[in-house]
């Protein structure tokens, strides 16, 4: 995953970031590539001045993400059937 910054505030500092997952998926059949697509799944959020908060809210966000690139994958082997 990646945390970047999207916007600040006067003072420099954030406000809002954009957490990003990126995953290449290859599927093989026979030594020969079947499917090669890269998937990605991206969140925005408000920066939270509790520090603690913030990464308990970051790591639901990639749990969130992460599920839901999961049921893409699936439904992308489905497809490809």
């Amino acid at each position: 995953s990646k945390k970047t910054i999207i916007t600040k505030n006067k003072k420099g500092n954030p406000e809002i970031f954009t957490m990003e997952i990126l995953l290449n998926v290859n599927v093989y059949e026979n030594n020969q590539i079947k499917i090669d697509q890269l998937l990605s799944k991206s969140f925005d959020y408000k920066n939270k001045s509790n520090k603690f908060e913030l990464r308990k809210y970051e790591n639901n966000i990639k749990k969130n993400l992460s599920k839901n690139l999961s049921q893409e994958i699936i439904q992308l082997l489905y497809s490809k059937k």
